[in-house]
Formats: structure tokens, C-alpha cells, sequence
């Protein structure tokens, strides 16, 4: 559930770091050179980020919408992906063996 909650929280607040000229169409629109999109109440109002942008699934080039995000592209995002869903689904295989005691009806 860490997955697909994360990126709920990405895309409903808008956290994709992207280039100021990308996002904004306005060079230097923050000290870092990089801004989350503006809120809609204020759109010309800059959410300063961090280098080299993108977020913890996608690298910046997916911050335009150009991109479907389908799989991660950093790092990152491919160890949330792997331990935490693949983890998962061995735990809840364990927790299954140990709800049924299947381990002691096959022995």
C-alpha cells in the first residue's frame, strides 16, 4: 500500500519537481531553477524545489504531462517499488500460512 499511497499524495498535491521553463515557461522563476506546478489560487507564484527535481517515482521529463508514468525511473522509486510491494505480497503469503496453519496440516 506504500506505492499507490505515495503517489496518490504526489498527484493530488501536485509534487513534481520540474524546471522553471517547463513548469512556468519563466526562466529563474526560483533560486534553485526548479518549482513544483503553482497552485491554482496562485499561478504565477513559484514552489520552490530542490535540484535535480522529478520526485521519488519519476525523474523531472515526466513533470510536463508529455510522459505516461508508468514505471519508476529512478532509483528510488524502483526500491519502493520491489521491497515495498514485492515485501509485501511475501509477508501477507507468511501471514496466510500462519492465519490457515497450513504449515501444520502439510506436515
Amino acid at each position: 500500500n506504500v506505492q499507490p499511497m505515495w503517489i496518490l499524495v504526489i498527484g493530488s498535491w501536485s509534487l513534481c519537481c520540474g524546471k522553471c521553463e517547463d513548469i512556468m515557461q519563466q526562466p529563474g522563476c526560483s533560486s534553485t531553477g526548479y518549482t513544483y506546478p503553482p497552485w491554482p489560487n496562485t499561478p504565477h507564484e513559484a514552489r520552490t524545489c530542490a535540484a535535480p527535481g522529478g520526485n521519488v517515482f519519476w525523474d523531472e521529463s515526466y513533470c510536463t504531462g508529455k510522459f505516461l508514468p508508468i514505471f519508476p525511473t529512478v532509483a528510488s522509486g524502483w526500491a519502493v517499488q520491489i521491497f515495498c510491494t514485492w515485501g509485501g505480497y511475501a509477508l501477507m503469503f507468511v501471514g496466510m500460512l500462519q492465519a490457515t496453519h497450513l504449515h501444520k496440516k502439510l506436515a
